[in-house]
């Protein structure tokens, strides 16, 4: 779900951001014009390299993706905020900087979080396919009647950037609550092993009583 909140934002800042500089630079060329939406995207890598280096370090991936909508929702806050046309193309920074990074966060989170190979491709492609739906809705985000300044679209953004903000933050919280809970639980050799009175017990995933939530 948080792939898919996200790529409303990543698609649609690929769409929206050739309109942005043409309202900056409208007496340049249209080649002139293209060159100038590439900064952003290159800001945005560098910052992808980090964020995604600092979760392999901590080993940690829900954070970062807090961090990342915290440094989107500023960006479409100008968005809607102001027309003045600099500070509108460096909010496309900030946005790049914030969304860019969950394509690997979110595919990281999800594998991380599931035991077996079977589990961890499900897991994976399951992510990517409703990940694509958020870039089927930003088709839809930026309307021509909503130009030039899309409010609709811009706001969009911000309602997914925020429910990606406080959803990770919840989920955080969660994970540890019930890793916590399974630690209490007193589980003796039998049980730990996957054996209770005498049977073997086929647990599973999440079921299993040594599975930790990794946030």
């Amino acid at each position: 779900m948080v792939l898919l909140l996200i790529n409303i934002t990543v698609q649609g800042l690929a769409f929206f951001l050739p309109t942005i500089v043409r309202a900056i630079y409208p007496r340049e060329t249209v080649v002139r014009q293209q060159l100038l939406t590439v900064p952003p995207y290159i800001f945005g890598s560098f910052i992808v390299l980090i964020i995604c280096g600092l979760s392999w370090r901590f080993d940690r991936r829900n954070i970062f993706m807090t961090i990342g909508s915290g440094i989107v929702i500023p960006g479409y806050i100008i968005f809607l905020s102001t027309t003045n046309s600099s500070a509108r193309y460096a909010a496309t920074f900030l946005v790049a900087a914030g969304a860019f990074s969950f394509g690997a966060l979110t595919q990281a989170q999800s594998s991380a979080n599931v035991v077996s190979d079977t589990a961890r491709s499900a897991a994976i492609g399951s992510t990517v396919m409703l990940g694509n739906v958020g870039g089927l809705i930003s088709t839809w985000s930026f309307l021509p009647f909503d130009g030039p300044n899309y409010p609709i679209g811009n706001g969009l953004n911000i309602a997914a950037n925020l429910t990606i903000f406080f959803g990770t933050i919840a989920l955080g919280f969660w994970m540890r609550y019930d890793n916590k809970r399974r630690n209490s639980k007193a589980h003796d050799g039998r049980i730990a092993l996957g054996q209770q009175d005498g049977k073997s017990t086929q647990a599973i995933e999440w079921k299993r009583p040594d599975f930790r939530w990794r946030p």
